[in-house]
Parts: structure tokens; C-alpha cells; sequence
């Protein structure tokens, strides 16, 4: 797994399976969530009479609650994939691997973990920094995280390409 020539393939197939399952899998419980919190809405706007109350009801609250637990399903796909990696100590293994890479752009290969973390979720991820010793290497990871792109940033980057 730590191959000089096999061990950066393996990993990307890895890191790819692992994507392509999140989004595959947790699109099933997605499309009923979304199902759910739509009905949910409809039958706000159908039961309430007044329609300023009955749209802030559906249009505000149950649309943004849907929301936010719609990207549910595939953060938890996504850390119950890299707590298994992590379990396993193939993390550890990849952290090792991505020393010298890392290295390039200032950062420790421990540095790996968290910014991996990020594509689930930006909180975790800062909160996985604090296994780095070095407050500079702490510090460069932080500020890294900020670029990777978590589920819950995906509607603001549709919002703005549209």
C-alpha cells in the first residue's frame, strides 16, 4: 500500500470508489428526503389558509430544514468510509505516502487526514487538525481546508454557476 510506484494509484482508486459510493448510495435516501420535506410542504400550503404564514411555513422553514438534512446521507456515507480507511490505518499509511507531495506545498504528510476530512465537512476537518504538533503545519492545514469543497457548499457553487 506504501509502494513507491503502486501506493499513489491505489489510493486515488481508492479515494475514487469512495466518492463514486457516497454519491451513488446516498442518493437513494436523498431522493426521499427530498420527496418527504416537498410533501411535507405541499401539505402546509394545502392545510393552512393564510398564504403569507402557509409560505413562510413551507417556502422558508420546511424548504431550508430539507435543505440542510438533504446532504445528510452523504457526509455520513463519506466519514463512515474514511473512519473505516482510518480504522484499518490505511490513513496513516497514505499520510506516510503523501509526505514528500505535501512537502512541496509546506505541508506535513499528517495533514493528509484533515484535508481529506474536509471533503465531508469543513468543521470536522478543523477539528482534525489538532493532531498536528507543529502550529505552523496547524495553522497552513486550516487555512487549506478553507478550498476544499464540502457538501454543504455544493448549492452555494450551483447558485452561482446558474
Amino acid at each position: 500500500l506504501i509502494h513507491k510506484f503502486f501506493g499513489l494509484p491505489i489510493f486515488l482508486f481508492l479515494m475514487w470508489l469512495l466518492f463514486q459510493l457516497t454519491f451513488s448510495l446516498g442518493q437513494i435516501p436523498m431522493d426521499y428526503i427530498e420527496s418527504g420535506f416537498n410533501a411535507l410542504g405541499e401539505f402546509v400550503k394545502n392545510n393552512i389558509s393564510n398564504t403569507f404564514i402557509a409560505s413562510a411555513l413551507a417556502d422558508g422553514i420546511i424548504a431550508g430544514v430539507g435543505a440542510v438534512i438533504l446532504f445528510l446521507p452523504n457526509i455520513m456515507i463519506l466519514f463512515l468510509g474514511i473512519a473505516l480507511l482510518e480504522t484499518t490505518g490505511y490513513m496513516s499509511r497514505v499520510a506516510f505516502l503523501l509526505d514528500g507531495i505535501l512537502h512541496k506545498f509546506g505541508l506535513h504528510g499528517k495533514s493528509f487526514i484533515p484535508l481529506i476530512t474536509g471533503f465531508g465537512c469543513s468543521v470536522p476537518a478543523f477539528m482534525a487538525t489538532r493532531t498536528l504538533k507543529n502550529k505552523r503545519d496547524r495553522l497552513l492545514t486550516l487555512f487549506v481546508i478553507n478550498f476544499m469543497s464540502c457538501g454543504a457548499r455544493l448549492p452555494v457553487y450551483v447558485l452561482f454557476i446558474g
